[in-house]
């Protein structure tokens, strides 16, 4: 079906697909969404009578959906480029410390005018990208072609 961001079964597939790239080091994040939820759940049952639940349930689910959203993207943010708090170290996957420093890393001697040209390129290179899958589509493609400035 279409993509519904007030849809709960969007928001749980969201997390699910996200989790495809880095598995076993988002696993705990989500395990502990779903403690926090689970135990949301308990008290609810445990604290309000049926009618009270029964009132309860359609703000809870709205509740729910806004969280697992936001833990999309908060898994995309804090485990994207190998880095699992936000990009400032390390944590245990990613190209080590050594293999950085033999690959010269470090080195990398590449003057702006050489970063502009590349953004360039790859700039040209999307919007041909783009402009391959409009055709191939046969229909109207939403996205602005690419700009580069500087």
């Amino acid at each position: 079906g279409e993509f519904n961001r007030s849809s709960l079964w969007w928001a749980v597939l969201s997390v699910s697909n996200v989790m495809d790239l880095k598995y076993r080091y988002m696993i705990e994040d989500v395990r502990k969404a779903q403690v926090e939820v689970e135990s949301e759940i308990d008290k609810m049952l445990l604290d309000k009578s049926d009618d009270e639940i029964e009132e309860a349930v359609p703000g809870f689910c709205d509740d729910l959906t806004r969280k697992w959203f936001d833990l999309t993207f908060t898994l995309l943010g804090k485990y994207q480029n190998g880095y699992a708090d936000w990009g400032y170290t390390k944590v245990g996957y990613g190209p080590s410390t050594e293999w950085l420093e033999r690959a010269g890393f470090g080195r990398f001697a590449a003057s702006k005018k050489q970063f502009k040209d590349l953004r360039r390129r790859y700039a040209k290179c999307q919007n041909e990208a783009d402009e391959i899958r409009r055709r191939n589509r046969g229909q109207a493609f939403e996205a602005e072609a690419v700009v580069v400035t500087e």
